[in-house]
């Protein structure tokens, strides 16, 4: 009974169907190169995926070679 005593439903009078202006790819680009934050953001997560994908194909390579040499 105590959490329904405070929930309530939010129902904005005003409503505001926002949308922001398409960007074309050249736009895009330019604004993602002045986030000096994402550009890093994006390079380190690129990098991290590339690490992992090697490791999880070496991974994959090892369980593959074993099941062939152990194979009875």
């Amino acid at each position: 009974m105590f959490f329904s005593q405070h929930i309530s439903t939010l129902n904005p009078d005003v409503q505001v169907d926002y949308r922001p202006s398409p960007l074309n790819e050249a736009e895009f680009y330019w604004q993602h190169n002045l986030d000096a934050i994402a550009v890093d953001k994006l390079a380190e997560g690129i990098r991290f995926f590339a690490q992992d994908h090697e490791k999880l194909q070496n991974k994959m390579k090892n369980e593959l070679q074993g099941l062939l040499y152990h194979k009875t």
